[in-house]
Protein backbone atom coordinates (compact mmCIF):
# COMPACT_ATOMS: atom_id res chain seq x y z
CA UNK A 1 0.00 0.00 0.00
CA UNK A 2 1.30 3.45 -0.94
CA UNK A 3 0.10 6.47 1.02
CA UNK A 4 -0.34 10.19 0.51
CA UNK A 5 -1.76 12.79 2.91
CA UNK A 6 -5.06 11.16 4.03
CA UNK A 7 -5.32 8.61 1.24
CA UNK A 8 -3.89 5.14 0.94
CA UNK A 9 -3.52 3.05 -2.20
CA UNK A 10 -4.91 -0.38 -1.35
CA UNK A 11 -4.11 -3.32 -3.62
CA UNK A 12 -7.71 -4.52 -3.24
CA UNK A 13 -9.75 -1.27 -3.09
CA UNK A 14 -7.58 1.31 -4.86
CA UNK A 15 -7.37 4.83 -3.44
CA UNK A 16 -9.19 5.08 -0.12
CA UNK A 17 -9.17 7.04 3.12
CA UNK A 18 -6.32 6.11 5.47
CA UNK A 19 -7.19 4.65 8.87
CA UNK A 20 -4.89 3.83 11.78
CA UNK A 21 -5.21 0.48 13.51
CA UNK A 22 -3.48 -1.71 16.06
CA UNK A 23 -1.51 -4.64 14.59
CA UNK A 24 -4.20 -7.07 15.73
CA UNK A 25 -6.91 -5.38 13.60
CA UNK A 26 -4.56 -5.64 10.61
CA UNK A 27 -4.05 -9.33 11.39
CA UNK A 28 -7.84 -9.80 11.55
CA UNK A 29 -8.15 -8.20 8.12
CA UNK A 30 -5.64 -10.73 6.79
CA UNK A 31 -6.67 -13.96 8.52
CA UNK A 32 -10.40 -13.26 9.00
CA UNK A 33 -10.23 -14.08 12.71
CA UNK A 34 -12.27 -11.72 14.92
CA UNK A 35 -10.31 -10.07 17.74
CA UNK A 36 -12.81 -7.41 18.80
CA UNK A 37 -13.26 -4.01 17.22
CA UNK A 38 -13.44 -0.57 18.84
CA UNK A 39 -13.13 2.58 16.76
CA UNK A 40 -13.26 6.36 17.08
CA UNK A 41 -12.04 9.49 15.36
CA UNK A 42 -9.24 11.48 16.97
CA UNK A 43 -8.87 15.28 17.26
CA UNK A 44 -7.62 15.46 13.65
CA UNK A 45 -10.66 13.43 12.48
CA UNK A 46 -8.48 10.43 11.67
CA UNK A 47 -10.17 7.06 12.14
CA UNK A 48 -8.51 4.73 14.64
CA UNK A 49 -9.45 1.16 15.57
CA UNK A 50 -8.27 -1.23 18.28
CA UNK A 51 -8.86 -4.89 19.12
CA UNK A 52 -10.26 -6.00 22.50
CA UNK A 53 -6.78 -6.66 23.89
CA UNK A 54 -5.50 -3.16 23.08
CA UNK A 55 -8.76 -1.41 23.96
CA UNK A 56 -8.95 -3.03 27.41
CA UNK A 57 -5.24 -2.87 28.25
CA UNK A 58 -4.12 -1.32 31.51
CA UNK A 59 -1.69 1.60 31.27
CA UNK A 60 1.22 -0.76 31.86
CA UNK A 61 -0.02 -3.28 29.29
CA UNK A 62 -0.66 -0.49 26.78
CA UNK A 63 2.93 0.71 27.11
CA UNK A 64 4.08 -2.74 25.99
CA UNK A 65 1.43 -3.13 23.25
CA UNK A 66 2.06 0.29 21.73
CA UNK A 67 5.69 -0.70 21.04
CA UNK A 68 4.27 -2.76 18.16
CA UNK A 69 3.19 0.52 16.56
CA UNK A 70 0.25 1.71 14.55
CA UNK A 71 -0.60 0.23 11.15
CA UNK A 72 -2.29 1.83 8.14
CA UNK A 73 -5.38 0.28 6.63
CA UNK A 74 -7.72 1.55 3.93
CA UNK A 75 -11.24 2.48 5.00
CA UNK A 76 -12.82 -0.35 3.01
CA UNK A 77 -10.53 -2.95 4.62
CA UNK A 78 -11.34 -1.40 8.01
CA UNK A 79 -15.07 -1.75 7.32
CA UNK A 80 -14.51 -5.42 6.44
CA UNK A 81 -12.66 -5.95 9.74
CA UNK A 82 -15.55 -4.24 11.56
CA UNK A 83 -18.10 -6.51 9.85
CA UNK A 84 -15.99 -9.56 10.73
CA UNK A 85 -16.35 -8.47 14.36
CA UNK A 86 -20.09 -7.78 13.95
CA UNK A 87 -19.65 -4.00 14.21
CA UNK A 88 -21.39 -1.67 11.77
CA UNK A 89 -19.58 1.49 10.71
CA UNK A 90 -21.92 4.13 9.34
CA UNK A 91 -20.35 6.77 7.10
CA UNK A 92 -22.42 9.41 8.88
CA UNK A 93 -20.65 8.37 12.12
CA UNK A 94 -17.35 9.40 10.55
CA UNK A 95 -18.27 13.05 10.01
Amino acid sequence: MNTSKNQIECSKHGSSETTYVCPHILQSAKDKEPRGFHWHTDDQHDIQAFCDQCWNASDEEWEELRKEGCRLLCLECLKAAATLNEVEMELSDLM
